[in-house]
């Protein structure tokens, strides 16, 4: 789902706010490895979240669909940080955000709002 423009920075600016209320990196092997491979440190990974622009956007909400995580909605993002694209897949649960997933992007998503 494509989610209008002004969705998608009502949605940054709750990210913001859930910023301040704690930041959770899911420790799954593609996220690990990724800042292993990067030398990425979690702050890092939460400062270039705290950047992301309507322009990174890429797809969303979208319903969580792992049985694991509690319902919420999901967004994709892709964002380019020391020439290296990221795709960045978030949630904000309980007041906070969930990173679920931060690595090198496989494909082009698109972005509808460049």
């Amino acid at each position: 789902m494509i989610a209008s423009e002004a969705s998608v920075k009502g949605f940054l600016a709750d990210l913001q706010v859930a910023l301040q209320e704690g930041f959770y990196l899911v420790p799954r092997k593609k996220n690990l490895e990724s800042l292993a491979l990067t030398g990425l440190t979690i702050q890092e990974v939460k400062d270039i979240i705290q950047g992301l622009t309507a322009a990174d956007y890429c797809r969303g909400p979208e319903e969580e669909l792992d049985p694991r995580y509690p319902e919420g909605d999901v967004w994709l993002f892709e964002v380019t940080y020391l020439e290296v694209q990221y795709y960045v897949k978030l949630k904000i649960e309980d007041g906070r955000v969930k990173c679920l997933a931060f690595h090198e992007s496989e494909r082009w998503l698109g972005h509808p709002y460049r």
